[in-house]
């Protein structure tokens, strides 16, 4: 028997060279890692050319949700921006911070007026001795300014939001990439030209130009009648057709229940195979989603939209608004636990009196009204920014009044 070849270098793969092979990738929660597909070079091209690009886009919904690792780490902050183009870093695991302190000098008729914003002691100490430093001959008593200063928290006062570039050039190279190695897992067999494929791709770089990325052979987008798979926002699904009548089999991909693209490849053998995969990112514990098989099989395993297609859009974006209602309530449950634990921890020294009991429960109420209220502002904001939106002329409504005029 011929000794097994890497799928991306052709060499021999031996006991020393064999790697695992992440059909999706473990920062995005992955769990599948079969070997006997790559070898150790291969492993580093395809991150570097495939995965970084689509571990970048998926990130921040990662990190916003708090998904699990099998490594048991968590994902890198990402960074959100709000309508007034300050940035914060976030992370389920951690409250909101903003990226940068910030400073401001301003020269009024009374003198010099300094605003400025601390994140935290050593931001508020560093500000205290800038200003120092711009008036030495002010004598500012720094060490009695910090043991007097209050850490008053605030939450952000503008709706934040992240780019999610779900273009075809950006997420089909790793959705194909993801089907290769999923089919030949399953002694389907990659697509033909998946080696020709990954070679002629450049490394990813955070300042490429997303158009240019080439389109991978035989994916696309193909979206039945009615749904064929129980999709869920904290599940990640692959699942596998093969058939002999139509000589190929199929393969679509959904991340975080948001439909990724669908990709055929040859297949020469004499009977079905149907195998799923699935993958709770908050759990960690791999799950098998519902196929309806039966109609998948007997449909038309051929693209059924354009990949400009508005339905394409739409159809994601109610998908994206599960996820958003999954993550905003996620992300509220912690923050209220949060308050909790540090009302309680600010109370831990007191005498266990019903005077105390009732000042714990007024800061755990002072606490939840300060975030609702905040919560309360930023959709109010964001409504009102979104009918903004909404209320910009369309080609269609321009060409419309010019037809009527």
């Amino acid at each position: 028997m011929d000794a097994k070849k890497c799928l991306i270098t052709q060499e021999r793969l031996t006991p020393e060279t064999d790697s695992f092979a992440h059909i999706i990738p473990l920062a995005l929660g992955g769990t599948l890692k079969p070997k006997g597909l790559i070898n150790r070079t291969a492993n580093d091209i395809l991150n570097k050319r495939v995965d970084l690009r689509i571990i970048k886009l998926f990130n921040p919904i990662m990190a916003s949700l708090g998904g699990l690792r099998e490594d048991g780490s968590s994902p890198p902050n990402t960074i959100m921006t709000d309508t007034n183009g300050d940035k914060y870093y976030t992370n389920f695991a951690t409250p909101f911070r903003a990226t940068k302190p910030a400073f401001e000098k301003t020269e009024t008729p009374e003198g010099i007026l300094y605003n400025f914003h601390s994140r935290d002691s050593q931001d508020y100490e560093n500000h205290l001795k800038r200003i120092q430093k711009l008036h030495p001959d002010i004598d500012l008593d720094i060490p009695s300014a910090l043991a007097n200063a209050t850490i008053v928290e605030s939450y952000p006062e503008h709706p934040m939001g992240y780019d999610l570039n779900m273009s075809e050039n950006n997420i089909f190279p790793a959705i194909f990439v993801m089907a290769s190695l999923f089919a030949e897992h399953h002694k389907v067999g990659a697509h033909p030209l998946l080696r020709e494929y990954v070679t002629n791709l450049s490394d990813f770089h955070t300042k490429e130009l997303i158009d240019n990325i080439p389109l991978p052979p035989d994916t696309f987008y193909w979206i039945p009648e009615f749904e064929v798979i129980a999709n869920e926002p904290d599940t990640h699904t692959i699942f596998l057709l093969a058939c002999p009548l139509k000589r190929k089999a199929l393969i679509s991909i959904e991340l975080f229940g948001i439909y990724c693209g669908t990709i055929n490849v040859p297949y020469e053998g004499d009977e079905i195979i149907n195998e799923v995969y699935g993958i709770n990112i908050l759990t960690g514990e791999e799950v098998t989603p519902d196929i309806n098989w039966d109609y998948v099989l007997k449909s038309d395993w051929r693209a059924t939209h354009k990949t400009d297609d508005p339905f394409i859009m739409i159809r994601n974006a109610k998908r994206l608004e599960r996820l958003i209602t999954l993550i905003e309530r996620r992300s509220l449950e912690k923050e209220l636990s949060r308050l909790v634990d540090r009302n309680l921890a600010d109370t831990a020294d007191r005498e266990n009196t019903l005077e105390n009991a009732e000042l714990l429960l007024d800061g755990i109420l002072g606490d939840f009204q300060n975030l609702f209220d905040s919560i309360a502002d930023r959709y109010t904001q964001r409504e009102h920014h979104k009918t903004k939106v909404d209320e910009r002329p369309t080609a269609s409504s321009l060409n419309k009044q010019q037809k009527e005029t």
